[in-house]
């Protein structure tokens, strides 16, 4: 009989912490895309910008060479208006969008617009500091000072995100029962030990313990397997593998902080439990 109470005290202390490492990698995840602050930093750590930067001067720069606008000191000029900083700043009004969106109640995709006028200020300005007439004058004609994605009028562009949402909101929505998995597992496991002080104590503690060792081995070997097969950097220039790997690295580093928390409250109940509790057995050989 003791040997199938443990048998299944292994078990639920098993699920139990299968469980503790998917509630923490889920809520990790949904408190990165809580708000566009939050959304902006990993996106910064990814290199995700420069992306949007390199992305957004070969679109003005393509746009003004067909205007025949073009040569050395027109590249300076876009290269010192289209940087990082100014691309995160153009893509604010999407991110605010699509966070204010995805955590809502709204099935309705807004329009995600792209701010270009500071950037397209920017040109003009140097543009006008190096005496370049045509650049300001093509740059105030072909730069639009917003690019609506999204529009009527724009359906080529339209990112039909209908599916992201669906899942960010299932993967939101799984952290209550994951929880109550954890609860009604723990008290299993203290009924189990209804006896046994000690078990009540340290059987819970093991399940802590095990989810924080696992996940932080799992936090911390997944980005590094991650980064040598699937997602292995290349030599193109903002390759997505590496914002992919960058986002991925993020996520885990977030994780990481909660696994450490699990692994030494467990520890800390494991000693609390061998420490201040006797087993019945040990009770009796005291008698």
């Amino acid at each position: 009989m003791k040997q199938n109470v443990r048998v299944v005290a292994k078990i639920i202390i098993a699920l139990i912490s299968i469980c503790l490492i998917a509630l923490v990698v889920v809520y990790s995840f949904t408190q990165m895309l809580s708000t566009p602050e939050s959304v902006s930093a990993q996106l910064e750590k990814s290199g995700a910008y420069n992306a949007v930067a390199d992305t957004l001067h070969e679109s003005i720069s393509s746009s003004l060479k067909a205007a025949q606008i073009e040569g050395p000191n027109v590249e300076t000029i876009l290269a010192a208006s289209i940087t990082p900083v100014s691309a995160k700043a153009a893509v604010r009004p999407t991110l605010i969008g699509l966070v204010d969106w995805l955590n809502s109640d709204s099935a309705k995709q807004p329009d995600f617009s792209i701010d270009l006028s500071n950037i397209k200020n920017s040109i003009v300005a140097g543009a006008r500091r190096q005496g370049d007439t045509g650049l300001g004058f093509v740059a105030t004609r072909e730069i639009p000072d917003t690019m609506v994605l999204g529009s009527s009028g724009d359906k080529q562009q339209q990112p039909d995100l209908s599916g992201v949402k669906a899942n960010y909101v299932a993967v939101s929505q799984a952290q209550l029962p994951l929880a109550g998995v954890v609860c009604a597992g723990i008290v299993l496991l203290v009924l189990l030990a209804f006896r046994n002080s000690r078990r009540r104590v340290v059987w819970p503690g093991w399940s802590l313990l095990l989810a924080g060792a696992l996940g932080l081995a799992l936090a911390f070997g997944l980005p590094a397997a991650l980064g040598s097969t699937l997602l292995k950097p290349t030599s193109k220039a903002n390759d997505p593998n590496a914002i992919i790997l960058g986002l991925t690295k993020s996520l885990a580093e977030a994780a990481q902080t909660y696994f450490y928390i699990l692994a030494f409250v467990g520890v800390v109940l494991i000693l609390v439990g061998y420490v201040a509790f006797k087993t019945p057995e040990h009770k009796k050989k005291k008698k």
